[in-house]
């Protein structure tokens, strides 16, 4: 049941809450041909990709139907299909071409995208890459 009313705050209508609505996916693990040095041409490297996307708020009621939000899955797949169509030497590029992707999904406003090398450099994590990238309305 949702929340259409509070004793001590009133009730909640269309016109008098707005709301704000991202999706993520953390840490997505992949193979991928990147790297400008000549010793990672030749290689695939693990990549983590985070993002982060600001949605338009729904214009009708979800009815918790899939059909009726951005799917995660179309993220991912889009994501990963970047990755897997080229060797790309600098991890800028990379995030650039996933956040404009993210971009031409109808629903997006805005999005974050990190990507970063899981073995670049054996005494951290990884290093990386983050953009944000949005609509100007």
């Amino acid at each position: 049941m949702l929340l259409s009313s509070h004793p001590l705050l009133g009730t909640f209508t269309p016109e008098t809450v707005k709301s704000r609505r991202t999706l993520y996916i953390r840490d997505l693990v992949c193979d991928a041909a990147i790297g400008a040095y000549d010793h990672e041409k030749n290689r695939k490297q693990k990549i983590s990709i985070d993002l982060i996307v600001e949605v338009d708020p729904p214009v009708s009621p979800l009815n918790d139907d899939l059909d009726n939000v951005l799917n995660y899955d179309e993220l991912k797949e889009g994501a990963l299909q970047i990755v897997a169509n080229q060797h790309i030497e600098l991890q800028e590029t990379l995030c650039d071409a996933i956040a404009e992707f993210c971009l031409t999904l109808s629903s997006v406003r805005s999005v974050y995208v990190r990507v970063g090398k899981l073995e670049a450099i054996k005494e951290c994590q990884m290093v990386g890459c983050e953009i944000v990238k949005y609509r100007v309305l």
